[in-house]
């Protein structure tokens, strides 16, 4: 069973994105606090923590946007990934459209050298509708952010 939780337990969040399962795909321009860039108390972001059969599968960030679109950054571990990601993020669509039953789009960046989270967005039903060039880095190296959307 699948279920989505919010959470304010910033110790829990900076320990998922900055786990040795999950920092390697964060880029190198952070600092290792992501509560710095995205810090809890602002009001148009939250954390959910999805939750499979009981277990703590990693960290969703939701920033919204506007009154319809809100962006997510993802950090799930390993053992989450695959077949989980697509009920991980069916719960999340459905948790969206519980709390915030206005929102129409998600959207999400991912960096073009990280070809699972490409494979996984496609998988769920996410398209690309743009991409900022070289506007990642990874291993000193500048990589394109393709910018995925969907309708929910």
């Amino acid at each position: 069973m699948i279920s989505i939780s919010p959470t304010s337990d910033m110790h829990y969040v900076r320990n998922v994105f900055t786990s040795p399962d999950v920092w390697p795909n964060v880029c190198d321009d952070w600092t290792d606090d992501v509560t710095n860039y995205y810090p809890p108390e602002h009001e148009t972001m939250f954390y959910l923590v999805p939750m499979v059969d009981g277990e703590p599968a990693g960290c969703l960030l939701i920033q919204r946007l506007n009154g319809v679109l809100v962006e997510l950054h993802s950090a799930l571990f390993p053992a989450y990934r695959g077949k989980d990601t697509g009920l991980i993020f069916n719960a999340l669509v459905q948790y969206l459209n519980d709390e915030m039953p206005d929102i129409k789009r998600l959207r999400t960046w991912v960096p073009s050298c990280n070809r699972a989270a490409t494979v996984a967005a496609k998988r769920i039903g996410m398209e690309v509708i743009g991409t900022e060039p070289k506007s990642y880095m990874k291993n000193n190296e500048l990589h394109d952010l393709h910018l995925f959307g969907v309708a929910i």
